[in-house]
């Protein structure tokens, strides 16, 4: 009876029911045979036990309530005790707290008086779980702390581990996530030494709960991993907890942006789902696989994924409809990626709809941003901007600081774009402001990102290139290629406007190679010509040519109106210095339609400053000087640096011509002090014509 109970004992800590079952069954019919109550109690309650754990609760019943009398045959209080808290514990399975509360309170009451501490303990354990799951932690708490110190005076570093970690529970149930984190992080190290690693998983799987709470996604990524890899170690672990764990990791990873592996986790729970006949879990599997399918911009795949989860909600399987919105936001920008722009407008009115019933202001706020993004795509600009604003509104009051911040940094590249630097950068600072007691990575590389293009034209280059810098590092700390070679371009932009033209080239390259690899059309256009300017600055106008064709051609696939309009203002320039005027006024006239037809004011100036030098190179110098001044008056109103020295410098370029070399003075020095606080050393070269 000996072994077949220490043998039970080990295959039930190892998830190994069926052979657990078999030893308690063997044990009990030997205890039966000679009459041993004391093991009879014993393996009828380790069999109620097992029932329980497979939810077969009427057969449970039976079999603990025979152990209980057993234990009062004995007059055995320790025993009695024990097996009361077992029947408590057959209620909490079943979720029944209040039926659960009465036996581990008798439970408790019958203990104390023992003095048996493991038994004190684990009576006042459960009942602070029933307090707990009633929404009492603080109760809860008042008997853990008791517990602990009980289990304290043992010295049994196994029982205290225990507790510790219900104390831990307790903690986070009270929105107490600093002094759970530090009740569970003494159970998991306490655990690990006295060998109760089912414990230690369960403590490190509240610990990875607290990170994801907390936004610490990859702390949570690195907990997870290591709870399944002591899982594989500890023995059997039920089906459903490899089921769980993958949508734990698949969620984790959605948060982190690495949609491979989140797509990766959701098919993986998809299958464990359908094998253990969970139609529930499957359903959100699905729905996950749609979003990191989403997430991967295979947005015709996507869509059907989500459209799939979705139908799950009009079956009735699933009902969250926080999470439903979640599935309509992402099916939203696949259409929207896909060009169905209607269906996508359509599909996010929805999600207005179902927040406004539901009340929920966060996912209401969620869908307004990306109403918003579709008008500005479509150039509606003035109800873009407007409906930002509601979207910033409810995020602020929702307390949501980094959502807020994501939305300012539209509402920042809204105004850039149309022409109004000021209000840009106010709205920039005010996103970085709010992400300042905020721990939120993704955003903040977001943000800075952003931020420091705009620095760069307003002549702040140390902030930008810090900004640059650190986004970057945020981008291959999480993998997020995209963002990475994004913003590498944009600093080797900064390293060709502030003169380090072989750093720049070297850094663009990098960026090319990336967009490539991410085959990315539009990054790879933007990147070619970023660098085909690179190599114009370096006067190398063959490769400069070259690489503008290139890019025009990659622009072309990426079907972007703007990007293809200022490409070819840049490669008129080439074509301006080289002279030959008849090419280069056939590119600004394209890239002046376009720009004015994408509604691009900085572009739209910078042609016009070309386009005034072309005119100057036909001796039309009237004309010239007509079209420069208009651009310097819009260069003013807009704020926008960069365009004033181009065009201070357009205006001296023209003055000098008409031989008014007061007014060339005059405008070259303006030209020059501004180039000066940009950082570019075209004021060297304009420090001579003054």
């Amino acid at each position: 009876m000996n072994r077949l109970s220490e043998a039970g004992t080990v295959a039930q800590e190892q998830g190994a029911t069926e052979q657990a079952m078999q030893y308690y069954q063997q044990g009990l019919a030997l205890a039966r045979q000679h009459n041993d109550v004391r093991a009879e109690q014993f393996f009828l309650s380790g069999i109620g036990a097992l029932l329980v754990q497979t939810h077969q609760y009427e057969q449970g019943e039976q079999f603990l309530k025979d152990a209980l009398e057993a234990a009062r045959k004995q007059h055995q209080s320790v025993l009695i005790a024990r097996s009361l808290s077992n029947l408590g514990e057959l209620y909490a399975a079943q979720k029944d707290w209040v039926q659960a509360q009465a036996y581990h309170q008798q439970a408790l009451e019958i203990a104390r008086p023992t003095g048996d501490a493991a038994t004190i303990v684990l009576a006042m354990e459960n009942l602070a779980r029933d307090y707990v799951e009633q929404s009492n932690p603080s109760y809860a708490s008042h008997l853990l702390k008791e517990a602990v110190q009980i289990a304290q005076k043992t010295q049994n570093p196994a029982l205290v581990a225990g507790v510790l970690g219900r104390m831990g529970e307790t903690m986070l149930a009270m929105g107490d996530r600093t002094g759970g984190r530090k009740w569970l992080e003494q159970a998991l190290h306490m655990s690990y030494q006295t060998g109760r690693n089912r414990l230690a998983l369960r403590w490190m799987m509240d610990l990875a709960g607290a990170d994801v709470q907390d936004g610490h996604f990859v702390d949570a990524m690195q907990r997870f991993q290591k709870a399944e890899d002591l899982a594989h170690r500890t023995g059997q672990q039920p089906p459903e907890f490899f089921l769980q764990m993958a949508l734990n990791l698949g969620q984790v990873y959605q948060k982190l942006g690495d949609y491979t592996q989140a797509l990766t986790q959701a098919e993986r729970a998809y299958l464990h789902a359908t094998q253990l006949q969970d139609t529930k879990s499957a359903a959100v599997a699905v729905g996950r696989q749609g979003l990191a399918l989403q997430g991967l911009k295979r947005n015709e795949e996507a869509a059907v994924k989500l459209q799939e989860g979705l139908q799950y909600y009009e079956d009735k399987v699933l009902s969250d409809e926080t999470e439903k919105a979640g599935l309509l936001l992402a099916l939203g920008r696949a259409q929207q990626r896909s060009g169905a722009i209607e269906e996508a407008i359509i599909t996010f009115q929805k999600v207005l709809t179902l927040t406004d019933n539901l009340k929920n202001p966060v996912k209401r706020a969620e869908a307004l941003q990306m109403l918003a993004s579709v008008y500005a795509g479509h150039l509606e600009r003035d109800a873009a901007l407007k409906t930002y604003q509601e979207a910033l509104a409810l995020f602020e009051n929702s307390g949501e600081p980094a959502s807020a911040a994501r939305v300012l940094c539209d509402i920042g590249n809204l105004r850039r774009m149309n022409g109004e630097f000021n209000g840009a950068l106010t709205d920039f600072e005010n996103a970085l402001k709010l992400l300042s007691n905020v721990d939120d990575r993704v955003t903040r590389g977001l943000v800075l990102s952003n931020a420091a293009n705009l620095y760069t034209d307003l002549g702040d280059v140390e902030t930008a290139r810090s900004f640059y810098e650190e986004s970057i590092q945020i981008a291959r700390d999480r993998r997020d290629r995209q963002a990475e070679g994004l913003r590498l371009g944009n600093l080797g932009w900064f390293y060709v406007l502030t003169g380090k033209v072989s750093i720049a080239i070297e850094t663009l390259e990098k960026a090319l190679q990336i967009s490539r690899e991410i085959n990315d059309p539009l990054l790879v256009a933007i990147q070619t010509n970023n660098l085909a300017w690179a190599y114009f600055v370096k006067h190398d106008r063959g490769t400069a040519n070259s690489l503008f064709k290139q890019a025009l051609t990659s622009v072309e696939v990426a079907k972007s109106q703007r990007w293809q309009a200022l490409i070819k203002s840049n490669w008129a320039a080439v074509y301006l210095a080289q002279e030959d005027l008849a090419r280069a006024e056939e590119l600004l006239n394209e890239a002046l339609t376009e720009s004015q037809a994408a509604q691009d004011p900085e572009n739209i100036i910078r042609t016009q400053i070309r386009r005034a030098a072309l005119l100057m190179k036909q001796n039309q110098l009237t004309e010239a000087e007509a079209l420069a001044k208009e651009a310097e008056s819009s260069t003013k109103k807009m704020g926008f640096r960069r365009g004033q020295a181009d065009v201070m410098r357009a205006l001296g370029d023209i003055y000098t011509r008409k031989e008014d070399l007061e007014q060339a003075k005059h405008y070259y020095e303006e030209a020059h002090r501004l180039y000066k606080m940009l950082g570019d050393p075209t004021a060297n070269e304009i420090a001579l014509l003054v």
